[in-house]
């Protein structure tokens, strides 16, 4: 694959913000969302989702760089059934989590949230054009864990690849990371944040996330996912 510009990949990871931004605000609800994807399949959750967002991103695009709220609200609406925020959080802290009080891991969730949010939010604006095929799907559902690939194309750049992995909980198959180009969100900030708590703490941490405003390239992604 060719390089992948920035704008592209903020514009991709917009998926990623609205999806945290989503999931804090009501993981532990029920939506009633046409977003929801109506087959048990992990591929049929990836398909419905991230199709539904795209072209809602797509109908609205000539309102989003007026409205900043907009992107949020339609990530919201599309991707809140389909996306454990709550195991995400666990394993971007790994033991971090485990240690963590009740107060703490709340205040963590807000803040990556705003920080996710306050990161990628303004990829939306540059997003168009923007088509995700899911490609065959070659795991095994009767595993907890599976991973659906996919690409997304854009009308001036080589497909991306993004792939989603998801597991069984008791409300059926729910994504809990995503690769683009290769780079695990999850790992990416799994140990940047861990590097950060050896150094300073979680309280630092937290309010670190909480006023964050600058955007990371995909060259600090790939670094950070590898522990450079």
């Amino acid at each position: 694959m060719g390089a992948v510009s920035n704008r592209l990949v903020a514009a991709l990871m917009l998926v990623l913000a609205g999806t945290g931004m989503a999931l804090a605000q009501g993981s532990s609800g029920t939506s009633s969302s046409p977003a929801q994807a109506t087959g048990s399949s992990p591929v049929a959750v990836v398909r419905h989702a991230s199709n539904e967002v795209l072209q809602a991103l797509n109908r609205n695009k000539d309102k989003l760089g007026k409205d900043p709220q907009l992107a949020r609200k339609l990530v919201r609406e599309y991707l809140l059934p389909n996306f454990d925020f709550d195991f995400t959080c666990q394993l971007v802290l790994g033991r971090y989590w485990r240690t963590a009080s009740a107060e703490q891991r709340k205040a963590f969730k807000e803040a990556f949230l705003h920080y996710l949010t306050a990161t990628y939010a303004k990829g939306v604006e540059n997003f168009q054009g923007a088509k995700i095929q899911v490609l065959p799907f070659r795991g095994d559902t009767s595993q907890q864990y599976v991973t659906v690939r996919s690409q997304v194309k854009t009308p001036d750049h080589e497909p991306v690849e993004v792939d989603y992995a998801l597991h069984k909980t008791d409300k059926g198959w729910k994504a809990f990371d995503v690769k683009i180009a290769g780079v695990s969100y999850v790992q990416t900030y799994r140990n940047e944040f861990r590097g950060e708590i050896q150094q300073t703490s979680l309280a630092a941490l937290i309010k670190r996330l909480q006023h964050a405003k600058a955007a990371k390239s995909l060259t600090a992604m790939k670094a950070a996912a590898k522990g450079g």
